[in-house]
C-alpha cells in the first residue's frame, strides 16, 4: 500500500501512536477486498474498524439509482419509494438512494405479494416485518458488543481486533438468512394451526382468552437498580413469561414494560397459562411478585397484535388483582374446576360504562 497516498486519504498517520495497528488494519481491510473507497467512506464516519464487517453483512454492493432499480425489478420508482420506506431503509435523500441485485430480487418477490395481496395489505405487513426486523437486528447487535470479545471498540485490545470481531459477527449474519428462513416457515405453519383451534366468523376475528401478566412495584424497585441489575431483570422476565406461556399451551403476544400480554385459545387453557406466569415469576430468585388477568371473547387479529374490548377489560383487570393471584370475569367462573375464588363484587372499570361482577383466585396453592 502506498503510505503516502494513505496519510494524504486521511487513512494513515505516520507519526500516530497507533500507526503500526493502523496499517495492519488496513492491509487486512485490502487483503480481505474493501476497496479504497469504501476504506474512506468508513473512516469519515469513523467505522473504519468496522467495515469489514459492514462490507460483509450488506446484501450486496448497491450501486444501482432508484430508476434501474425500478426497471430491473418492474416495479414503478414510486412503489419502490413506498417499499423501502414501509420496510423503514428510507435513511436518505431520495436522489443518494442506491440499491444492490440482492435489492432488486427482493422487490420482484414483493411485486408478486403485491398482486396478490394488493398494495395497502402488502405495505401494512411490510410496515410490520420492518419493525420486527429491526428489532431483531438491534437485539443482535447489542447482543455482539456484550458477549464478543473485542466487538466493542473501547473495550478492544485495538483496532485491528475489532476489525476481525467486527468481520466475524459479519459472517454469522449472512448465515442468519438460514435461521430466518427456518424459523420464520416454521412460525407460519404454527400460526395456521393455531387459527384452526381459534377462528371466527370473519378471517380476522378469533375467540379466545387473553391475559395479561404484570410485576407487582417494579415502577419503585427498578429506580433502585442499576443498569446491569435492570437489564438482568427484565432479560428475567423475557425469558421467564416465554416459557411459562409456551408450557401452559398459550401464545404470548408481546411483553409492554413489566407486563406480558398472552392470548390462548380457550378459558381453562388461559387460566392454566395464568398460574404458570404467576407461579414461575414467584419462584424467580430475581423478580418481584406478579399477579394477572383474564378475559374471553371475540378478538381483532391484526399485524400479529390482538384488539378489542376484551384486550382491554384483561388490561384493565390487572390493576384488581393481589400479588400471586388472578382476576377474571365473574361469568368465567365455571371455568375455574374447583379454584378456591374470591367474590370482587362489581368493579368500575376505566373505559367500561357498567359495573362488572370479576372474582379472583389464588395463582399458587
Amino acid at each position: 500500500m502506498d503510505l503516502g497516498e494513505l496519510e494524504r486519504l486521511g487513512l494513515y498517520d505516520p507519526h500516530g501512536a497507533n500507526r503500526t495497528e493502523r496499517l495492519e488494519l488496513l492491509e487486512l481491510c485490502e487483503a480481505r477486498g474493501v476497496t479504497l473507497d469504501e476504506m474512506i467512506a468508513a473512516n469519515a464516519i469513523g467505522r473504519l474498524p468496522f467495515v469489514l464487517g459492514d462490507c460483509t453483512m450488506q446484501p450486496g454492493v448497491a450501486t444501482i439509482a432508484l430508476e434501474g432499480c425500478s426497471e430491473r425489478s418492474g416495479v414503478e420508482p414510486a412503489l419502490v419509494l413506498r417499499v423501502w420506506a414501509a420496510l423503514g431503509l428510507v435513511d436518505d435523500e431520495v436522489e443518494t438512494l442506491r440499491f444492490s441485485e440482492d435489492d432488486v430480487r427482493a422487490l420482484q418477490v414483493l411485486s408478486v405479494a403485491i398482486d396478490t395481496f394488493g398494495e395497502a395489505a402488502t405495505l401494512q405487513l411490510l410496515r410490520v416485518w420492518g419493525d420486527s426486523l429491526a428489532r431483531m437486528a438491534s437485539a443482535a447487535f447489542h447482543t455482539s458488543l456484550v458477549h464478543a470479545p473485542n466487538s466493542y471498540l473501547l473495550r478492544a485490545q485495538n483496532e485491528v481486533a475489532a476489525a476481525k470481531a467486527a468481520a466475524e459477527l459479519g459472517v454469522m449474519a449472512v448465515g442468519s438468512s438460514i435461521v430466518t428462513d427456518v424459523v420464520f416457515r416454521r412460525h407460519l405453519v404454527r400460526a395456521s394451526h393455531w387459527y384452526d383451534r381459534t377462528y371466527g366468523p370473519e378471517p380476522e376475528l378469533a375467540m379466545l382468552a387473553v391475559g395479561f401478566a404484570d410485576l407487582v412495584g417494579f415502577t419503585t424497585i427498578s429506580r433502585r437498580l442499576d443498569a446491569r441489575a435492570l437489564a438482568t431483570t427484565v432479560e428475567a422476565f423475557d425469558a421467564i413469561t416465554a416459557e411459562a406461556i409456551a408450557l401452559g399451551g398459550g401464545h404470548r403476544v408481546k411483553l409492554i414494560g413489566d407486563s406480558v400480554m398472552f392470548v390462548a385459545a380457550d378459558i381453562a387453557t388461559g387460566v392454566r397459562v395464568a398460574e404458570l406466569v404467576v407461579g414461575a415469576i414467584a419462584a424467580s430468585e430475581v423478580l418481584p411478585v406478579a399477579r394477572a388477568a383474564l378475559a374471553h371473547g371475540e378478538v381483532l387479529v391484526r399485524d400479529g397484535d390482538h384488539f378489542g374490548p376484551v384486550v382491554n377489560l384483561a388490561a384493565r383487570l390487572v390493576a384488581f388483582a393481589a400479588p400471586n393471584a388472578v382476576v377474571v370475569p365473574a361469568s368465567l367462573d365455571a371455568d375455574l374446576d374447583d379454584r378456591q375464588f374470591t367474590v370482587l363484587g362489581a368493579l368500575d372499570i376505566r373505559g367500561f360504562e357498567l359495573p362488572l361482577e370479576c372474582v379472583m383466585f389464588d395463582a399458587i396453592v
